[in-house]
C-alpha cells in the first residue's frame, strides 16, 4: 500500500501545480483527490477483497467511498470482516465515505 507520503510525492512528480497550492486547505483538497483516484489494487487491501470489488465495478477508492454499507454487504464474499478492513484502510488514508447513514 502506498502511504500518504508516497501518494503525495507521486502527485508532486506528476503535477507541478502542487507547488502553486498556497493554503493548507488547497493542498488537502488536492491530496484528497489524488487518494480518491487511487486504484484499489494499489492499496493494502488483500487481493481477495480487491478482486471481489472489481468484479462489481468498484475499481478506485472513489468508487468504494460512494458505496453504501448495505450494498457492499450484499456482494458475494464481502462480509463484516471485509468491511472492517475497508474501514481500516479509509482511516489510514484519512478519507470518509460520502453516503449518508453509511458504515
Amino acid at each position: 500500500m502506498k502511504t500518504h507520503g508516497q501518494i503525495r510525492r507521486r502527485a508532486q512528480k506528476k503535477h507541478d501545480s502542487w507547488e502553486v497550492l498556497e493554503t493548507p486547505a488547497e493542498r488537502e483538497s488536492f491530496r484528497q483527490k489524488q487518494v480518491l483516484q487511487t486504484r484499489l489494487v494499489e492499496t493494502s487491501l488483500p487481493v481477495r477483497i480487491t478482486n471481489c470489488l472489481e468484479s462489481n465495478q468498484i475499481i478506485t477508492i472513489d468508487d468504494l467511498s460512494n458505496q453504501h454499507r448495505d450494498s457492499l454487504l450484499k456482494i458475494k464474499n464481502f462480509g463484516s470482516k471485509t468491511l472492517d478492513q475497508v474501514k481500516k484502510l479509509f482511516k489510514e488514508l484519512g478519507i470518509e465515505t460520502r453516503t449518508p447513514k453509511s458504515w
